[in-house]
């Protein structure tokens, strides 16, 4: 065959983003769970919100979803400036900002009554202004449900229109907030170690962390544990260090969903006792290796629980 009809491409490695010449892949999906492993779902979810459950099409009155914006990805932090006297420019650290969520679908029911009823429980799960609730976006299987905290963000857009003759639907549209802009699996993974000698050094746990973004664990220490503890991702290099013992009886927190280290029975913030110099520790998608290195320890008594979500962006 003549060359210049036909351009060659190198075989692509496997992954979730690949294709196969000839047949269409199944996907992450099983019989089980045919919709996969990959998230969050979308348009075929049950979706949750502040106990309202939308997209139920079991139910003969029901809010059925057809449009969602914002699942494809969040506002992006950009920052760069241009080369004085020269071509390009010079680029800084970018962030995600929040993320937007809309929905568009309709209220079905049988009854103008049921229908009044519907539109009043849809403004009552979205009337709180000052809080975020999770919006959890149901699958086949629990372990893969997946949730963002948000709130509303505009008014709830809802025309009084009848076009029907032997049911009643209205149209609306939701729109909502998350000032984090991941996705976390609802079900929480937790490691947990109790020691049992007066020091230790070694690798505690692997966690596995299944979503395609960094984790946000939170760490919990109860004491005694003496000063200068430290744990250590060995995949990323990110470490915690603390300068003081945690007394025995005592737990501690170190929250990296929320930038906070504090005490669990009180609150009360102990934040001054880390190291300036240690990270918020992430965990990357798929396993890590989390060394802990500790002193002054409590046979039996001292512990050290890993909690974190898998997470999506």
């Amino acid at each position: 065959m003549p060359t210049g009809y036909i351009s060659s491409v190198s075989e692509a490695p496997i992954g979730l983003g690949t294709g196969a010449p000839g047949e269409g892949l199944p996907g992450t999906g099983t019989p089980i769970n045919p919709g996969g492993t990959s998230g969050p779902r979308g348009v075929e979810a049950v979706i949750e919100f502040n106990g309202l459950y939308m997209n139920v099409r079991e139910w003969i009155d029901t809010y059925l979803i057809t449009n969602i914006g914002g699942l494809d990805d969040a506002d992006v932090r950009d920052s760069r400036e241009v080369n004085p006297g020269y071509h390009g420019e010079q680029v800084f650290k970018g962030y995600y900002g929040g993320r937007t969520l809309t929905f568009a679908g309709k209220i079905y029911t049988k009854t103008l009554a049921k229908l009044r009823d519907m539109q009043m429980g849809l403004r009552a799960a979205f009337s709180d202004l000052d809080n975020e609730y999770p919006l959890i976006f149901r699958a086949s299987d629990p372990t893969l449900d997946m949730q963002i905290l948000c709130r509303k963000s505009q008014a709830i857009q809802m025309a009084e229109e009848q076009r029907t003759a032997n049911h009643f639907e209205r149209a609306f549209q939701v729109t909502v907030r998350a000032s984090n802009p991941r996705f976390l699996s609802v079900i929480t993974n937790r490691s947990n170690i109790i020691f049992s000698s007066a020091s230790f050094n070694g690798i505690v746990f692997s966690p596995t962390n299944n979503g395609n973004f960094p984790s946000l664990p939170s760490i919990e220490l109860t004491g005694p544990i003496g000063s200068g503890l430290t744990i250590q991702n060995e995949s990323n290099g990110d470490w915690v260090s603390l300068t003081t013992a945690i007394p025995a009886g005592e737990k501690w927190i170190i929250d990296g969903l929320s930038r906070r280290m504090y005490r669990d029975s009180d609150g009360q913030n102990r934040f001054r006792y880390l190291d300036v110099n240690s990270d918020w520790m992430e965990l990357l998608p798929y396993r890590n290796n989390i060394r802990v290195t500790a002193t002054g320890l409590t046979s039996g008594t001292s512990q050290l629980s890993f909690l974190h979500h898998h997470t999506y962006m």
